[in-house]
């Protein structure tokens, strides 16, 4: 499983991006129609969640926590795979 990058993000029709970031993050910063879940909560809210979507996951840069989420996703059936360089850049012009 390989990270998906924005450009290719974008050629999806029902894609979510899932901010799996904590609380205090998610303040500063997120992606615009983003929905959010800190990654210590997924397995327990797995079933806010539809497996008629495609999952983007993302954390600050596109590493541990969005590899982890989309992870968790993919063991309970759902179609995930993790943004490159997370939110960060994703709002990077």
């Amino acid at each position: 499983m390989n990270c998906i990058s924005k450009s290719d993000v974008l050629k999806y029709k029902n894609f979510i991006i899932l901010d799996v970031r904590t609380n205090e993050e998610r303040e500063i910063k997120y992606i615009p129609n983003s929905i959010h879940i800190p990654i210590n909560e997924l397995e327990n809210r797995i079933n806010e969640l539809s497996n008629k979507n495609f999952y983007i996951t993302a954390c600050g840069k596109g590493g541990g926590r969005s590899i982890l989420g989309a992870e968790i996703l993919r063991k309970s059936n759902f179609e995930a795979s993790w943004l490159c360089n997370g939110t960060i850049g994703w709002l990077e012009k």
